[in-house]
């Protein structure tokens, strides 16, 4: 009997947590005090933690299980829990017969020490495996499943319309800014084309002008050396032509350098205008396609959304379903505590994250409200400057004849 108490305990010892505390609820006499359960509970929780959150584990190191024990409020000396471990180690030592051997603490052997039972009375349960309770559990995976389903969408849906509205954001400053933009730059070029057919006019004058000298000139010669002229006439044009010869042809000359300038200037701003005006345009289309890109992506989420609210029933529903059946075996298998009270606590827990219905909708309408005008506040127009460094205005300048 010995031996197959010790085995027995071995075997508890290396279930998982969850199995380790029902089978220590049904199989001691701790009553039936939820509180007392609820602390059962903490203890299994709190080994997981320590374990890296490892619902999988079924023991801790011993500094762990003094960390157990104080967190309940059950703080023990070190002799004490070796003293303990080594009485228990005939039930429960899984590489020796003493704590020597076993450096691990199964939560079992931690329940026992916290609520003092009695090893030969707890090894002799062997718990209770009703069909009921059994297709209760499997419900409770289920409708765990169909929770994780709607939690998993809830994210999905609220991560896509998060990145889908910072996108279309973005786009609609964008067009914002290359509208600004395209706007300046096309007044600019019209602004330089102006001032090119102004210093274009300026400049006919000057040539006018200088084509008017040159000819008088050509006429004056021609007169001076026509012998078939009269002598008056020949000196009268002699006299007119060294007229000419000593006015300086500086002011002339300058004035059509300055405007042939002035027409280069104007023609290169205008060009630099024009080609900012057409890649703001260019940026602006760009945006229009991001930003519709980014309606539809939105629109996918609120799809997405509606999914989820089509889940989140169907979870409820799981769950209300799974608590009457609860209900009903507590009243028929009493004696089947543990693991009832862990589908219920299950249950509690579960719900707790269950996501509500149409929160996703919400949450996306919330993001949507956005107003353009904060987005305008935050526009800026780059090519102004750029524009201004190359504006030329280009004079007429006035010549006498």
């Amino acid at each position: 009997m010995e031996m197959k108490n010790k085995q027995g305990g071995t075997d508890i010892c290396k279930k998982k947590f969850r199995e380790q505390a029902i089978w220590f609820i049904d199989a001691s006499n701790i009553g039936s005090d939820r509180q007392t359960y609820e602390l059962v509970w903490q203890i299994h929780k709190k080994c997981a933690l320590l374990e890296n959150n490892n619902e999988d584990g079924c023991s801790v190191d011993e500094f762990s299980a003094h960390r157990v024990l104080e967190s309940v409020k059950f703080a023990t000396t070190i002799a004490q829990l070796r003293e303990f471990l080594d009485n228990a180690a005939q039930y429960t030592s899984i590489n020796g017969s003493s704590y020597e051997g076993c450096k691990r603490i199964s939560l079992v052997e931690i329940l026992v020490y916290r609520f003092n039972q009695n090893w030969d009375v707890l090894i002799h349960c062997d718990g209770y495996n009703s069909k009921e309770i059994m297709e209760a559990q499997e419900k409770l995976e289920a409708a765990k499943k169909k929770m994780e389903e709607a939690i998993a969408l809830q994210k999905q849906s609220l991560a896509d319309a998060e990145a889908a509205d910072e996108a279309e954001q973005l786009a609609l400053l964008s067009e914002e800014d290359a509208t600004k933009a395209a706007a300046t730059a096309r007044d600019a070029e019209m602004k330089f084309t102006q001032a090119k057919e102004a210093a274009e006019k300026c400049l006919e004058v000057v040539r006018n002008q200088e084509n008017l000298v040159a000819s008088k000139r050509l006429e004056l010669e021609s007169i001076a050396n026509d012998d078939t002229k009269g002598v008056v006439k020949r000196n009268r044009a002699k006299a007119e032509l060294a007229v000419m010869n000593t006015e300086d042809p500086l002011p002339l000359r300058s004035a059509r350098i300055q405007n042939e300038a002035a027409v280069k200037r104007s023609q290169k701003s205008m060009e630099i205008s024009r080609n900012a005006a057409v890649a703001a345009e260019e940026t602006k289309l760009n945006s229009q396609m991001t930003r519709n890109l980014a309606i539809k992506s939105k629109n996918k989420a609120l799809e997405a959304a509606k999914a989820l609210d089509q889940v989140i029933p169907e979870a409820q529903q799981a769950f209300s379903e799974l608590r009457i059946m609860l209900e009903e075996m507590i009243q028929k298998h009493r004696e089947s505590k543990g693991l009832l009270f862990y589908i219920e606590r299950e249950i509690q827990d579960a719900e707790q994250y269950l996501p509500k219905r149409g929160n996703a909708q919400l949450a996306l309408t919330h993001k949507s409200t956005r107003t353009t005008e904060d987005v305008g506040n935050n526009s800026s127009t780059h090519i102004t400057e750029n524009v201004g460094n190359n504006s030329m205005t280009a004079l007429p300048i006035k010549l006498t004849t």
